[in-house]
């Protein structure tokens, strides 16, 4: 399997890249405290805002942390990361590059593009248990401050 291989840094990077994301969302959980989403009031207008912004870019993070795992863990196989090279010197960047290779790693190295969607799954899955800690350690925090 690869990711005991050549994929080991893209995934401990991955890994490394989970706390801000958990960080990101405690504190979206926390501004969250008092808000009511079932009807409009204008009084929790700043705390709405609050709470949108952790939301947004704790979402951001995630994305942003799967795709940059997914993107490594591709070119640590050496033909495509050849092909990330030539795409970069055509001026291929951003989602384009990331579309491209894995269009691709798809139609070159089937088995591979597999693998990594077995283990992005897997590895994405892992994200949810850190998002219940941080869910329940805001709610520990909100039962504290208000004893």
């Amino acid at each position: 399997m690869h990711l005991l291989k050549n994929g080991r840094a893209a995934f401990l990077d991955y890994l490394r890249n989970l706390t801000p994301q958990v960080l990101l969302i405690t504190m979206a959980v926390l501004a969250s405290n008092r808000l009511d989403f079932t009807c409009c009031d204008w009084g929790n207008t700043g705390q709405t805002a609050l709470f949108l912004f952790f939301m947004l870019i704790g979402f951001a993070a995630i994305w942003a942390n799967a795709s940059v795992f997914i993107e490594n863990y591709l070119i640590s196989l050496n033909p495509i990361d050849l092909e990330s090279k030539r795409l970069i010197s055509e001026g291929i960047k951003g989602f384009a590059h990331f579309k491209a290779l894995s269009a691709y790693a798809w139609r070159e190295h089937r088995s591979f593009f597999w693998e990594v969607i077995v283990v992005a799954a897997i590895v994405e899955a892992g994200v949810v248990v850190p998002l219940f800690f941080a869910i329940g350690n805001s709610a520990a925090l909100l039962r504290a401050f208000r004893a």
